[in-house]
């Protein structure tokens, strides 16, 4: 099916075979080309999920040659669509200034919130150490120790080895 939908211009049904074809799910081979090409056409449809996903393969030089700026535009377009995989990744860039992007802790720390809000483990892990650090937000333990037992209560490893190390768990 979506194939099918794929075929006919469907954004979801191109973003989704893109995944298929990315993770070699459904009895389809692994092919990070295949799933670039997917993704490519359903981000420019605005499919916020495959401006994400396709953010990450330039991010990461999957199935293309890396490119850190263009993986940021595809990041932020996700993100102003309430994307929480989106504002990860962005909040991401933003926290080390990476792809062209100024360093920003307060912004990272702001996206990191926003999809952290949406419970993205990922995004509640690195909220919390900014928290623990004082980075973009104030200095709060209370803070940092709820964002991580958000994570880790979805079963994050590395929120759960976090809160061990500093005595919470």
């Amino acid at each position: 099916l979506f194939h099918q939908a794929a075929e006919q211009g469907d954004a979801l049904g191109q973003s989704r075979l893109g995944f298929m074809y990315w993770n070699g799910k459904g009895d389809l081979p692994k092919d990070e080309r295949r799933a670039v090409e997917l993704f490519r056409q359903a981000a420019e449809q605005g499919d916020a999920d495959a401006q994400n996903r396709l953010g990450y393969m330039y991010n990461q030089g999957l199935g293309l040659p890396r490119d850190e700026r263009r993986a940021a535009e595809l990041f932020r377009q996700a993100a102003e669509q309430g994307d929480a995989g989106g504002q990860a990744n962005l909040a991401y860039m933003y926290s080390r200034g990476l792809g062209g992007l100024p360093r920003d802790e307060r912004r990272a720390a702001e996206l990191f919130h926003q999809s952290a809000e949406q419970g993205n483990a990922v995004a509640q892990t690195y909220l919390g150490m900014m928290y623990f650090n004082g980075e973009g937000v104030p200095r709060s333990r209370h803070k940092a120790v709820e964002w991580w037992y958000k994570a880790a209560g979805q079963g994050h490893e590395d929120a759960k080895k976090i809160l061990r190390e500093v005595g919470e768990q």
